[in-house]
């Protein structure tokens, strides 16, 4: 069930919650693992307070590519630049994907009468399944889980934002010093700008030819 939602702003992150396609910042992570490989990383938790022991995935995709699965929700987020004066904002595309049962469960809650052909059927006529397809994915927008999971994204988004917005804000002061990454969570933030900063460097190098 793919619904898109872009925004503006000089970078983005992700949060996951049981109920909404993003995550809480008061999430209980009891355990985390990443991995790195060569133009993407991966990063797993477990979030047992917020969604029951599930596991939740993430996955970078150098340059501009995320991947957000968590429960019943998966999202994508690609990262564009914009053209302009300042080098230093972009958009972000979303978008979100719900995984089968949950979007039938969600479509079945809204009580809306929804024809389910059969296995023959389905096979036989291609466009009656496509048109039952379209009807469960309608009536899911509807119900009250994939509203409310969308607007609690929403709501996350803005603060993520905000919180993007106020980073660039200090990054920018001449009183800012850069730290030392800490060894296992920003080991995909190392290995992201790792790969930017020898990006540039080949495309200066490229110009110079």
């Amino acid at each position: 069930m793919p619904a898109d939602n872009s925004s503006s702003n000089s970078s983005s992150s992700s949060r996951e919650n049981q109920q909404s396609p993003n995550t809480s910042s008061s999430a209980d992570r009891d355990a985390s693992s990443t991995s790195i490989g060569s133009n993407e990383s991966h990063a797993a938790a477990q979030l047992d307070r917020l969604a029951s022991g599930r596991d939740a995935a993430y996955a970078f995709v150098f340059p501009n590519l995320m991947i957000n699965r968590y429960g019943p929700w998966m999202d994508t987020n690609v990262v564009l630049p914009l053209s302009g004066d300042s080098a230093d904002r972009c958009r972000v595309i979303f978008e979100y994907w719900l995984d089968c049962n949950a979007l039938h469960q969600a479509a079945l809650s809204t009580h809306i009468h929804l024809q389910q052909p059969t296995a023959v059927q389905r096979s036989a006529d291609s466009t009656s399944s496509s048109t039952s397809g379209d009807a469960v994915l309608a009536a899911a927008r509807q119900s009250q889980f994939v509203q409310e999971s969308l607007a609690s994204s929403h709501k996350v988004q803005e603060e993520d934002i905000a919180l993007c917005e106020a980073v660039q804000t200090g990054l920018k002061e001449p009183s800012y010093g850069v730290g030392r990454y800490a060894p296992g969570p920003e080991a995909p933030m190392y290995h992201f700008h790792t790969l930017y900063y020898q990006t540039m460097l080949d495309a200066l190098f490229a110009q110079q030819l």
